[in-house]
């Protein structure tokens, strides 16, 4: 595997790791709250971002360390890595109907940096997965 394939695997896996963590939308006026993709503090709740962590924790495993009852685990690679940028975009879509619902509404949901990580580091990992499994012999 080439310096650059892993470079964007493992760019790949920081946003989207770091991004389930981070804020995924905002919403309401003059109070307005936060959504995170998996919150910790003041009580633990998952939005979608467990999902996410695990799935890009199972990818990196099949890239770097591939288990030995596995054949062909760059498949395996490819098809987690195109189940997490579906995933992705249904948080994306999402937030979308719940910004259209609201629109003309004082508040409206606005999409934060959380959501927009995630989104690149799901579509870094599917490229380089599919870079590395048209490059193997």
């Amino acid at each position: 595997m080439s310096t650059n394939t892993r470079v964007l695997y493992i760019v790949g896996a920081i946003l989207a790791l770091a991004g389930s963590f981070l804020p995924w939308q905002r919403a309401g006026d003059p109070v307005s709250y936060w959504t995170y993709g998996i919150s910790i503090y003041p009580t633990m709740k998952d939005n979608g971002g467990l999902l996410i962590v695990i799935l890009t924790l199972i990818v990196i495993m099949l890239i770097f360390r591939p288990p030995d009852f596995l054949q062909k685990p760059l498949i395996w690679g490819v098809l987690l890595s195109i189940l997490l940028v579906f995933d992705s975009a249904f948080h994306i879509g999402k937030f979308f109907i719940n910004r259209a619902i609201a629109i003309g509404h004082t508040g409206a949901p606005a999409m934060q940096i959380g959501l927009v990580m995630v989104s690149i580091g799901s579509i870094l990992l599917l490229v380089s997965t599919a870079i590395s499994y048209f490059r193997s012999p």
